[in-house]
């Protein structure tokens, strides 16, 4: 928790009065019940689960430790390297398997570390695909001292979302995220059909 005072970028405004109630209990369980938390028509999906990439000479795949929600991200790419193009799935891609899927479609959702372009004119683009599907492209380039760049910088992650239909008769399902500005640093996946509870980052690795 922080108390910090008013700055020109900061959220942590017009904080509530706290007020010390009497006879209150010194001690607080404040252990959380794991019950609560069971994944339930939902996939938490750790980033270095990859089943394979797709990826030159050009461009690296690799895992950062000490980064990230979970102390690790995936990083597709050096922002050095060349762009590749993030519609081609025979293009820079790291692939996830997924289990069968009692559902007609799935929401992915994928937790990126917050990042600019490395030159004007360059974006930031990747995208998100379920079974060859045709890649949801993102490419955020946010202003500055907006509100999507202060929730970013906050939360200190990116949010993007995709819905893409599946067949619940297949026993299992490919996700593949594709770059193509390299330097794309993921630190959370999350697929949801139907059971996500609604939280600030999402839920960590149940394991």
């Amino acid at each position: 928790m922080m108390c910090i005072p008013r700055a020109l970028c900061t959220l942590y405004q017009d904080m509530p009065h706290v007020a010390i109630v009497q006879d209150a209990p010194e001690e607080i369980d404040l252990t959380p019940d794991i019950t609560e938390y069971q994944l339930d028509s939902c996939l938490y999906v750790p980033v270095n689960s990859f089943s394979g990439f797709k990826a030159d000479d050009r461009h690296t795949v690799r895992l950062l430790k000490g980064l990230g929600f979970d102390w690790e991200v995936l990083q597709m790419g050096e922002v050095t390297q060349p762009v590749a193009d993030a519609a081609d799935l025979t293009d820079f891609r790291v692939d996830y398997e997924l289990p069968a899927i009692d559902a007609d479609s799935v929401k992915v959702i994928l937790y990126t570390v917050p990042r600019f372009p490395l030159y004007k004119g360059a974006d930031t683009s990747f995208g998100i695909s379920v079974d060859g599907a045709s890649p949801a492209i993102f490419n955020y380039i946010p202003l500055e001292q907006s509100r999507q760049w202060k929730d970013n910088v906050i939360r200190n992650s990116m949010i993007s979302e995709a819905t893409f239909p599946v067949d619940r008769k297949s026993g299992n399902h490919r996700l593949s995220v594709t770059c193509g500005a390299p330097g794309l640093l993921v630190q959370r996946i999350l697929v949801d059909w139907g059971g996500l509870k609604p939280t600030y980052v999402g839920p960590s690795n149940p394991l």
